[in-house]
């Protein structure tokens, strides 16, 4: 059996290879990208942590150092003495002044740029955010001399586990987790 044939058999189009090549290529620098831009986010969020942190130490250490300082004076004087009432007024005073001082806190660290797909940075930012409320209500409630201070205290410690473990997960390298672990695990978180 013969076979007639007419002109050039037909060839598969050569332009498919380069194009799939760019597709590739543009595929890959998006997501590397993406990758620099998430490391940029993550950075961006711990700064601010830690510049929260420092705020929130030092409403801790204030509040302790008043609380250590009228003790004295208030186990011999008395909660219900004039004395004691002014004493307590200072102490809740303190809290509340560390309290705000979180708070107002709050606001720069919610304002850290992270992109909606980026979900484990905006789950850390939450974590933490949600640390810093709890935060602020241990403070206030501390300061004033409330018994659900302990309460207050232990939600605060939990939301600070938290905010720790998912801070550490989108951290990218050693030097991010220590950063982590140094803004949130010392005495005065």
């Amino acid at each position: 059996m013969e076979t007639v044939s007419f002109g050039r058999e037909p060839t598969r189009p050569r332009w498919r290879m380069p194009v799939v090549a760019v597709l590739v290529l543009v595929v890959v620098g998006l997501a590397v990208a993406d990758e620099r831009l998430r490391s940029t986010e993550v950075a961006d969020l711990l700064e601010r942590v830690e510049a929260s942190q420092v705020t929130v130490g030092l409403a801790e250490r204030k509040l302790s150092s008043m609380q250590q300082y009228v003790r004295p004076v208030l186990a011999s004087a008395g909660r219900s003495s004039p004395t004691g009432v002014d004493l307590a007024g200072l102490v809740a005073d303190v809290g509340d002044e560390g309290a705000e001082r979180v708070a107002a806190g709050r606001p720069a660290v919610q304002g850290s740029g992270i992109l909606a797909w980026h979900r484990s940075a905006l789950t850390a930012r939450a974590e933490y955010l949600e640390y810093l409320d709890a935060k602020t209500a241990h403070l206030a409630s501390a300061g004033s001399g409330d018994h659900a201070s302990g309460a207050a205290k232990r939600r605060a410690d939990r939301a600070r586990a938290d905010a720790v473990s998912a801070l550490t997960a989108v951290a990218s390298d050693d030097a991010e987790v220590a950063r982590v672990e140094a803004a949130l695990t010392g005495p005065w978180s």
